[in-house]
């Protein structure tokens, strides 16, 4: 079934998209929340992609939306970092409150998950010699 909420990537306007707020904005929640991180390309992906046999696969036009290319289907989250984020954002955003829970006596987990090669290793422990680029865990202690 085709999506036709949105014509062409060319023409994508994230104003014309409209979700339920309710629950990111009014309530704190202690249900199971859901971030996605995007990787960059890889140097064989930018080469594939400069070539004209590549593209990007997806678009970030808010917080909390990914949208899946050619097919445009919309994918709502509780937050979606795009390729750019740093290691420095995804702990702020996603480890410090799960840490704070974990002091305050709740349970907490964060659970890496996706392909091989996606990036899971990277965001949980990084570079743990370098600050900027160190990830979840080290960022923890």
């Amino acid at each position: 079934m085709e999506n036709n909420l949105f014509p062409t990537n060319q023409n994508f306007d994230a104003s014309n998209l409209i979700f339920d707020q309710t629950l990111h904005n009014n309530e704190k929640s202690s249900a199971i929340k859901v971030y996605a991180r995007f990787r960059p390309f890889n140097k064989v992906e930018n080469e594939l992609t400069l070539n004209g046999l590549g593209t990007e696969c997806c678009l970030f036009p808010q917080d909390d939306v990914v949208v899946l290319v050619p097919d445009n289907q919309v994918f709502p989250m509780d937050r979606v970092f795009s390729p750019d984020a740093s290691q420095e954002k995804i702990f702020e955003i996603v480890g410090y409150e799960t840490i704070l829970d974990i002091l305050n006596g709740y349970n907490g987990t964060i659970f890496a998950y996706g392909q091989t090669g996606s990036g899971k290793t990277y965001t949980m422990f990084g570079d743990i010699y370098d600050k900027n680029l160190s990830g979840i865990i080290p960022r923890s202690m």
